[in-house]
């Protein structure tokens, strides 16, 4: 029981601050997780494609496969009820000059990360200008469902509207809003107290929502460069996002993209949307007719920009300062793992 005395502040309350939380909790870690919104999974968490991912996304990056296809395995034994299966969840190989990847090279980059996956007809998809399909595996994370989740498991360890602005070195510990903790993770994907040492771009981006007219239509993700995917969101709803056109402005400086977020008004809209589906068509003509607008979801994510488009977490210790930079959503087991061989025991 020692573990209770070492008290721990937790800055976000996204996937991976929920998740590194509730395991610290069941160590009988002493948990505090500090949120600056009005709910939890508010940011990238909860305004995201939804995709659990296994790897099909990232071909040219192994490390990112591997993280994430180990992830996914521990993800659907940890939380078996937090995600839905993709009955049919196609990736296409684009037939265009801008495509930084060909059919084989995809194929092989699966088979030598052990990824299941069949491949699929053209003709029964509708869709124009790609070369190769395949039939993956993947599933969809039911954000609903997790957020229910968390609350419940951390509801006595979560404090919303509370922005942490100002953090304290005394001695040996961090002062919080005059309380003292043992450790700070900071799970706020790098927009505060960042590490000074990552090549950091943040993106203020928009994921548009539809209701398909099919209830069991496919999901499409076009790969591998400017292109598209239209993936399930949740039962009733898919989720649109372009390479392109869902970055609406990008920048090293987090506050100004933080000002583009918040003085994003209404009515860009329709300019979003039009921009969005102008392209799709040209590979799916059939989405205005099959598919109507219902929303759009904004986040501002963190990247790390590398030729080939990986996706890593990483965790970083500096004095008992733990800084988590995320990866994809099923990377918090690795992220967890490393912040637990930061912290020591008395």
């Amino acid at each position: 029981m020692l573990n209770r005395k070492i008290k721990i502040a937790i800055i976000g309350a996204g996937w991976f601050g929920c998740h590194i939380g509730h395991e610290l909790k069941k160590k009988n870690f002493n948990i505090q997780i500090f949120e600056k919104g009005k709910d939890i999974f508010e940011n990238a968490s909860g305004n995201n494609t939804n995709r659990l991912h296994l790897g099909f996304h990232y071909p040219r990056s192994f490390k990112t496969r591997k993280m994430s296809s180990n992830g996914y395995k521990k993800f659907i034994k940890q939380y078996p009820n937090l995600s839905a299966k993709l009955k049919e969840n196609i990736y296409a190989i684009a037939d265009d000059k801008a495509n930084k990847i060909n059919s084989n090279t995809f194929k092989n980059a699966m088979i030598k990360s052990k990824l299941k996956f069949k491949e699929y007809e053209i003709s029964k998809t509708g869709l124009r200008n790609v070369i190769k399909l395949y039939n993956t595996n993947e599933r969809r994370i039911d954000n609903y469902k997790a957020k229910q989740f968390f609350f419940r498991k951390l509801k006595k360890n979560i404090y919303l509207n509370r922005e942490i602005k100002k953090i304290s070195r005394v001695k040996k510990k961090y002062k919080i809003n005059n309380e003292l903790f043992d450790y700070v993770v900071n799970c706020t994907g790098q927009q505060s107290f960042k590490l000074n040492k990552l090549d950091l771009t943040y993106e203020h981006c928009v994921i548009s929502l539809y209701k398909p007219k099919n209830k069991n239509h496919k999901s499409f993700t076009i790969m591998d460069g400017p292109y598209y995917t239209l993936i399930r969101w949740s039962k009733d709803l898919f989720s649109l996002y372009s390479v392109k056109y869902s970055r609406l402005f990008t920048s090293k400086d987090y506050q100004k993209v933080k000002k583009s977020y918040s003085k994003f008004k209404l009515k860009n809209k329709k300019k979003i949307k039009e921009n969005l589906i102008r392209g799709f068509l040209r590979f799916y003509p059939k989405f205005k007719n099959n598919f109507k607008f219902i929303k759009n979801l904004h986040m501002i994510r963190t990247i790390i920009k590398n030729k080939k488009d990986a996706r890593l977490c990483i965790v970083k210790n500096n004095n008992n300062f733990i800084n988590v930079m995320p990866g994809k959503i099923d990377h918090v087991f690795f992220a967890f793992e490393e912040v637990l061989k930061c912290i020591k025991t008395y």
